[in-house]
């Protein structure tokens, strides 16, 4: 009865590790996109395609109101993602103290910069920011120290 009681306690405290550094980061930058960038963006066609569009404009109109820097509007999303893609591969790979383990962890981080200097060379779309790289530096970098201190955490 206590195993089973254990195992469920992991599970849940897994499922709020995933929540937390996987789901939300994703729903924050999806959200900074489709409330303050502006609508020419893929992200906007697919809510077209979806059905929401009507809906998501009478909730940017109610967000405009709301000023926020432009670290978060241009920035935070990126990092947001990044750390998310990281975040769920550290969490996949925590126990694995294999150099594949760290190439797949770095993959999130590395394709997010490798689409910022794309940007600067102008073979991928968009516009290079230093921020943006920054940023994606600094959200794997928090994310890796997080995740090494929940590995060595005692079970």
């Amino acid at each position: 009865m206590k195993a089973s009681a254990k195992a469920r306690g992991e599970r849940q405290s897994e499922s709020i590790v995933l929540m937390l550094h996987v789901a939300f980061p994703i729903v924050l930058g999806g959200m900074i996109y489709l409330l303050f960038r502006r609508t020419s963006l893929l992200m906007f066609s697919w809510a077209d395609t979806v059905g929401i569009s009507n809906q998501l404009s009478h909730i940017r109109h109610y967000a405009s109101e709301i000023t926020l820097p432009n670290f978060a509007i241009y920035s935070l999303p990126d990092a947001c993602w990044a750390y998310s893609m990281s975040a769920l591969q550290a969490n996949i790979w925590r126990c694995t103290r294999s150099v594949g383990a760290w190439v797949i962890v770095l993959c999130p981080p590395t394709l997010a910069l490798l689409g910022e200097f794309g940007q600067l060379i102008q073979i991928v779309p968009g516009t290079f920011c230093w921020e943006d790289v920054g940023s994606v530096l600094c959200a794997f970098l928090l994310c890796t120290l997080l995740f090494r201190n929940l590995s060595r955490r005692p079970q």
